[in-house]
């Protein structure tokens, strides 16, 4: 198996998205992640047409057996002050996340 994904990336990824792992979750993970990557490259070996048109919505259902689409209303929140209430920051009644994942709120900071 091919270590596409080393040490380096993997903690890399894993301070990215802010997550802490014991040393056996970091190995046990990254072994499986690089597993997956094997998958990948022996998927990619397959000769396919070079027209093949993308599958993007999986197999249909037949027409008979979907069901309906709802109707798209707008329904208001009866009461938006209790969910604004209870977010760390605000602006101009708007919700206010942090630009990197691990950044850290105050409460009435702007």
């Amino acid at each position: 198996m091919e270590e596409v994904i080393s040490r380096e990336i993997f903690e890399e990824l894993a301070h990215t998205g802010g997550i802490v792992f014991s040393p056996q979750e970091e190995e046990v993970l990254r072994e499986e992640m690089n597993r997956q990557m094997d998958i990948i490259r022996l998927l990619e070996v397959i000769p396919l047409e070079d027209d093949l048109p993308p599958v993007i919505h999986g197999n249909p259902w037949p027409v008979d057996v979907r069901c309906p689409l709802r109707g798209d209303e707008w329904s208001p929140f009866p009461s938006p002050d209790e969910i604004i209430g209870q977010v760390p920051r605000i602006k101009d009644r708007y919700i206010v996340s942090p630009d990197v994942v691990h950044q850290t709120l105050l409460k009435g900071q702007d």
